[in-house]
């Protein structure tokens, strides 16, 4: 049995553990379906820590720990980045780091200070996802400066729709 076996194996027992009827787990398009639908499930994670070490995949294993990353707390976060070949790895701790960023700011305690001085270092993702959480004066340093367009238009109609 070789190491393809193994993962397979794997992938086979959490696709039972989320209800996926098993398929010929050798193409990632058969095993991202069971990936995803274990993400949205934390019963699952000990056996899905287990099919993302052993992905073939490394897009697919990167792209599941992202996802991850959005329901874990920061303690849990290292763990799942461990998963990881150190190639993807450094995105992904981009990604934990700004998913931090992100909670801070749906908590309300992100200053505006900060949102100045760290926007130009904070990637598309994140500044897209600030606008909904962000307070005006905030709101208004990405209207100004944000990388994007899209952002800086986002949070130009976000903060006048606050203003009102």
């Amino acid at each position: 049995m070789d190491a393809s076996d193994t993962s397979y194996e794997a992938v086979e027992r959490l696709a039972r553990q989320v209800g996926i009827q098993s398929t010929d787990f050798s193409s990632e398009h058969d095993r991202w379906p069971v990936y995803q639908r274990a993400i949205q499930e934390p019963s699952t994670f000990d056996q899905l820590k287990r099919c993302i070490r052993d992905e073939q995949d490394d897009v697919v294993a990167h792209s599941a720990v992202l996802l991850v990353l959005e329901r874990v707390t920061a303690d849990e976060a290292e763990a799942w980045l461990s998963l990881l070949p150190m190639t993807s790895r450094d995105h992904a701790t981009v990604r934990a780091s700004e998913i931090q960023v992100l909670g801070r700011a749906i908590d309300s305690e992100l200053p505006t200070p900060e949102v100045d001085e760290q926007l130009e270092l904070w990637t598309d993702w994140l500044q897209r996802r600030l606008v909904p959480h962000l307070d005006a004066e905030s709101l208004s340093v990405l209207a100004a400066r944000a990388r994007t367009k899209k952002v800086r238009t986002a949070s130009a109609q976000r903060l006048r729709t606050i203003q009102v």
